[in-house]
């Protein structure tokens, strides 16, 4: 039973569906996978899912997002390495993302 685990670990998995973008200036170093994200606490390992090829990366979030042209509409900022990681070719992709969140949420 899921519900059993996900209470001994005090964590449930939530998805998430919609646009990401990717930032150049999200790079601490080249190869880092870093991601901006609105609720998630940070030092949270999201799983990032490219809908189309099926690719999979993780990034760690490092921050929040605020709205802007760029990210408008945008559930998360991923860092550039991440993006070409699940080979999203424009700034703006169809995006899935599942990472772990305390149960008191």
């Amino acid at each position: 039973d899921p519900q059993i685990s996900a209470n001994k670990y005090g964590i449930r998995e939530k998805t998430e569906r919609g646009i990401g973008v990717w930032m150049d200036g999200l790079n601490s170093t080249g190869t880092s996978n870093l991601a901006l994200h609105k609720t998630a606490a940070i030092g949270t390992i999201l799983k990032i899912t490219n809908p189309m090829t099926k690719s999979v990366t993780y990034a760690k979030v490092v921050g929040k997002f605020n709205d802007n042209a760029e990210t408008f509409n945008a559930i998360v900022v991923l860092s550039k390495s991440a993006a070409a990681y699940i080979g999203a070719l424009d700034k703006r992709f169809q995006i899935e993302i599942t990472y772990g969140v305390p149960l008191e949420e």
